[in-house]
């Protein structure tokens, strides 16, 4: 005597297909438009971390831009200062002073621009955590297709904001080094004003 036996595919360890899954979805108007959210969404953080990225980008060419206006400015006043036919000034203090306001404007301004940097790459990462979170659902979904309960799945990302993000990157090796390059380019500069 035979005994049939029924095993679902799931209990075999078997996997549907995913023509299967896909169908299973298109039958379904509710994950099917979930589907359609999901990836408009996934869609619209992309470009908005794209747009996000451009501004990073931005703000790095801008500081780079800053210190090399800062670094012409002071050799300006160096080489005013060697030539004493370019300027007939008999206070020391005044070419000292202006190289001295503008190392310390230069120095802000670069501050500013990496604290901004900082602030950006903190919105790059909450969008990435976005971008995961959509991503691993439709996964999820692609894999379980009209199983997947609805009530208890939803994207679902751990997006930190940082309040001190710009403070941090203005305190990193990046931030820093900008700092003292022009900080020690300001004060060479000073020491050659005194020696001449």
């Amino acid at each position: 005597m035979t005994v049939m036996m029924s095993v679902t595919s799931e209990q075999l360890g078997l996997t549907r297909s995913a023509e299967e899954v896909i169908m299973s979805i298109e039958k379904s108007p509710a994950h099917k438009e979930l589907r359609n959210i999901w990836s408009v969404d996934r869609k619209a953080f992309e470009a908005q971390k794209w747009d996000q990225e451009e501004e990073a980008r931005q703000l790095r060419a801008e500081v780079y831009h800053v210190t090399s206006m800062a670094l012409i400015f002071q050799g300006v006043i160096f080489t005013a200062i060697s030539q004493t036919n370019l300027l007939s000034c008999s206070l020391v203090w005044s070419p000292i002073c202006l190289s001295a306001i503008v190392g310390l404007v230069s120095m802000i301004a670069v501050a500013d621009k990496i604290y901004e940097l900082g602030i950006v790459k903190n919105e790059i990462n909450r969008t990435d955590a976005n971008i995961s979170a959509l991503v691993s659902m439709l996964d999820l979904l692609d894999k379980e297709g009209a199983d997947l309960d609805l009530d208890h799945s939803r994207p679902c990302a751990y997006v930190h904001h940082d309040t001190r993000a710009g403070l941090k990157e203005v305190m990193s090796w990046y931030g820093l080094l900008a700092q003292f390059f022009l900080f020690s380019f300001s004060l060479n500069q000073y020491c050659l004003y005194l020696e001449s």
